[in-house]
């Protein structure tokens, strides 16, 4: 019942907030480092470091957003993302007891490993204007859904896989601040915590919108998973800045 009268509770704010049809497309390179551990194991020691046991790689990769908003009371505006997070490692397993375990699949120590851990994502986000006064303020839900895999091999004899698919939801929020001469300051954050469980992702950057449709955008964006789930394990961040291209209409 809370849940419903908070919704119900943005979409009035919103009318009162309701602009013109926009629509606004967000787009370019995100140069990242990850680090932390992953497991796919019941033993806790068969954990695997990003840095030290994969050698995972910093990278450049593309995202793009695209936005919608109308006027349309009760109806939320849209956000849609995309997102390529292909980490990619070649590294020598450290010492632990021997040898480790991914998804059953044993791998002694010593091991040279070419490692794909695949986190790229869509997400689709929705969201209310709570305030729209040259300062903005928007509050939602955003959805990002994973089809990924993470594969650890020798290249040889050795082929460790999972795959996973899961949708996330998460509480959306983003702000706007106005500067002069067609600059300004912001953020977007989702985030969830659950049963121990989080998933965060924010960006925090400086924007520069011309008068005639195109403009730039570069911050820095943090994205970072601490689950468990049985067997599986991941605490991760992926980090970093970054530098889109923006039409806005």
């Amino acid at each position: 019942m809370r849940i419903y009268f908070a919704v119900i509770l943005l979409g009035l704010t919103s009318i009162a907030n309701a602009d013109a049809l926009g629509f606004r497309i967000s787009g370019g390179l995100w140069s990242y480092e990850a680090t932390g551990d992953i497991r796919d194991s019941a033993d806790p020691g068969d954990i695997f470091n990003l840095q030290d046991d994969l050698g995972i790689k910093d990278t450049e990769e593309f995202q793009g957003f695209i936005y919608f908003e109308h006027p349309v009371p009760i109806l939320p505006n849209f956000r849609f993302g995309v997102t390529n997070l292909m980490l990619t490692g070649n590294g020598t397993t450290t010492a632990s007891d021997g040898s480790r375990e991914w998804n059953g699949v044993t791998i002694p120590d010593g091991t040279n490993i070419l490692s794909d851990v695949d986190l790229s994502h869509t997400e689709l986000g929705l969201y209310y204007e709570i305030i729209d006064t040259g300062f903005d303020l928007d509050l939602g839900l955003n959805f990002k859904f994973f089809d990924g895999a993470i594969t650890l091999s020798d290249g040889a004899f050795i082929t460790a896989t999972s795959n996973f698919k899961e949708t996330i939801p998460m509480l959306y929020g983003s702000f706007g601040v106005p500067l002069p001469a067609g600059f300004s300051i912001g953020g977007d954050l989702s985030f969830i915590n659950y049963d121990g469980d989080s998933f965060t992702d924010y960006f925090l950057g400086a924007r520069w919108d011309s008068s005639f449709l195109l403009g730039v955008e570069v911050g820095y964006r943090s994205f970072a998973v601490d689950y468990s789930d049985g067997n599986e394990y991941a605490d991760v961040e992926v980090k970093g800045p970054y530098a889109n291209l923006r039409l806005v209409f």
